[in-house]
């Protein structure tokens, strides 16, 4: 299971990290915090990960991005 934030391609060359707001809402409690991230140039979504995945022997077996997440369930071909 592979689940990230969508990140868009950078637009300002001085400015290398990414950082997204996080809740988390656990049963009995709500959790604020941060993901950060170093930035590529090239941004990072789902047809990014599908192509690395299916490159080293997954096969994707869903798939879903909505609200800048994505999310994949991927199998190792051969299992």
């Amino acid at each position: 299971l592979i689940w990230d934030a969508v990140i868009p391609p950078r637009f300002d060359e001085d400015k290398d990290i990414a950082v997204f707001p996080l809740t988390v809402q656990l049963p009995d409690v709500e959790i604020d915090a941060g993901y950060g991230v170093l930035w590529p140039e090239d941004g990072r979504n789902i047809s990014y990960y599908v192509r690395l995945a299916e490159s080293v022997g997954f096969k994707v077996i869903s798939e879903k991005e909505e609200d800048r997440q994505l999310f994949l369930e991927l199998k190792k071909q051969g299992r």
